[in-house]
């Protein structure tokens, strides 16, 4: 609802990306991310989790690309930085 209500807001999308997650639907969790990206490009949470996504998927190269995209945009304090660095190593 929230997201129909504020279709334009990146952290409403990425949350609902998040809930759809839990929910085990992907693909459209994967849209609710790559939304809240196009919304605001320098949100750093979307790209993490497109990340899994595109990992889980087999798609490699989207997966580093879209883990780098996160950790340049992420604060350093963000704890999922340390994750995401680890799966840009074992990507590589």
């Amino acid at each position: 609802l929230a997201a129909q209500l504020r279709p334009d807001d990146p952290i409403v999308r990425h949350t609902y990306g998040l809930a759809l997650v839990r929910a085990e639907r992907a693909s459209d969790a994967s849209a609710q991310f790559t939304k809240a990206i196009e919304l605001e490009p320098l949100f750093a949470p979307p790209y993490f989790y497109l990340g899994v996504l595109n990992e889980a998927y087999g798609l490699r190269d989207e997966a580093l690309r879209s883990y780098r995209d996160f950790l340049a945009r992420a604060a350093a304090r963000d704890p999922l930085v340390a994750d995401a660095q680890a799966r840009v190593k074992r990507l590589e």
